[in-house]
C-alpha cells in the first residue's frame, strides 16, 4: 500500500489497508485519520465506514463509532448481522 500511497495519497484502497496496519499496531489515532482520508476519496464506502467504527469504539469514542456504523447500516443493512460483535459493543440491533 505504500508505493500506492507514494503515487496517489487518495487512493482509497491503500488509505483503508494503512489503517488497517495501523489499527493492528494500537496505533489508533494513525489508523483514524487513514479511514477518515480513505472516506473522502470513497465517501459511502461500507467497509471504511466499519474500520472506522471499530477505531473509535477502541479509541474510546463511543458515540462517534456508533455514529458511523449506523451511517455505514443505512447504506447496507446487512451490516449489523455480518460485524454482529461490533453492533453488540455499539448497542445496535
Amino acid at each position: 500500500f505504500q508505493k500506492l500511497l507514494a503515487k496517489d495519497q487518495r487512493n482509497a484502497l491503500a488509505l483503508n489497508n494503512a489503517g488497517n496496519v495501523y489499527f493492528l499496531q494500537e496505533r489508533l489515532d494513525d489508523a483514524r485519520q487513514a479511514y477518515e482520508s480513505a472516506l473522502k476519496a470513497e465517501p459511502g464506502d461500507v467497509g471504511i465506514l466499519v474500520n472506522l467504527s471499530r477505531t473509535l469504539l477502541r479509541s474510546g469514542k463511543k458515540s462517534e463509532a456508533k455514529k458511523r456504523f449506523l451511517e455505514a447500516m443505512g447504506l447496507d443493512p446487512r451490516v449489523s448481522r455480518r460485524q454482529s460483535g461490533l453492533a453488540s459493543e455499539l448497542g445496535v440491533k
